[in-house]
């Protein structure tokens, strides 16, 4: 597809991946590991994430029709929240280092950096380019935890809901595995309208059974394939990930 428009404007289109990484995504035993190809102890899901990640902003990069209008940002949160790599062209990244480490989960702090940070980065593209809507994909073990106690909606949702209330329409789209319920997934996420005229929640949950770091290696898989045929498709096309199931609201 030929990424200008009818205006002669380039296309661009803007993906966030926000990546839990708090205590319980990379300190061994939390979760049963998978075993590796030698048959010893496997890795944990922030071991999968610091291999799969790079693999997914290569993957961008020779893809070429997603690479001409792809743009992607590494967000990474904790007890605080950071931008890891600023939104950039797949063929312009540079050696990313190491993700970091954490504590605790605290949703507020990383849907208000979203905010400031999306709004901040649409306003630069859109001077230059024919933007389409943003996309973030979040991807969490976990509900919010802060201090010595879970993190109350109250706290959490307003900075959610107005990074979905930014005049740039970000599209949320929650992954969740481990801990995390299904009710906080449904909160996190926007809506998309199907083909019937209903919407549903952006929001993903993982099956049982599965290795969490296992599953964690296989999502990002799935943001590639998302993420082309949302460049593709002109519009955000999600793909539900091998051993995810897709969440109603009830």
């Amino acid at each position: 597809m030929n990424p200008e428009t009818q205006d002669g404007l380039e296309r661009a289109f803007p993906f966030y991946v926000v990546c839990d990484v708090s205590q319980s995504m990379w300190k061994e035993g939390v979760y049963k590991p998978a075993p590796t190809a030698e048959g010893t102890s496997g890795r944990t899901p922030y071991d999968a994430l610091r291999e799969a990640v790079p693999d997914l902003l290569w993957k961008l990069e020779v893809d070429t029709t997603t690479s001409e209008a792809a743009h992607i940002s590494i967000v990474t949160f904790a007890q605080d929240a950071q931008t890891f790599l600023p939104l950039t062209r797949p063929e312009e990244v540079q050696d990313l280092g190491e993700l970091p480490k954490g504590a605790q989960t605290d949703f507020a702090k990383v849907f208000a950096h979203l905010a400031t940070i999306i709004q901040a980065d649409c306003a630069a593209l859109e001077r230059e380019y024919a933007l389409k809507r943003p996309a973030v994909f979040f991807l969490t073990d976990g509900d919010p935890y802060v201090g010595s106690a879970r993190q109350p909606d109250d706290r959490w949702l307003p900075e959610r809901d107005r990074l979905a209330q930014l005049p740039y329409e970000p599209q949320i789209v929650a992954f969740g595995f481990g801990n995390i319920r299904p009710a906080t997934l449904l909160r996190m996420a926007t809506t998309t309208t199907l083909r019937d005229g209903t919407t549903r929640p952006l929001a993903f949950t993982a099956e049982e059974g599965t290795p969490v770091s296992t599953l964690v290696e296989g999502l990002i898989g799935t943001l590639f394939v998302t993420i082309g045929a949302s460049v593709s498709g002109n519009g955000l096309d999600v793909r539900v990930p091998e051993g995810m199931r897709w969440l109603t609201a009830s």
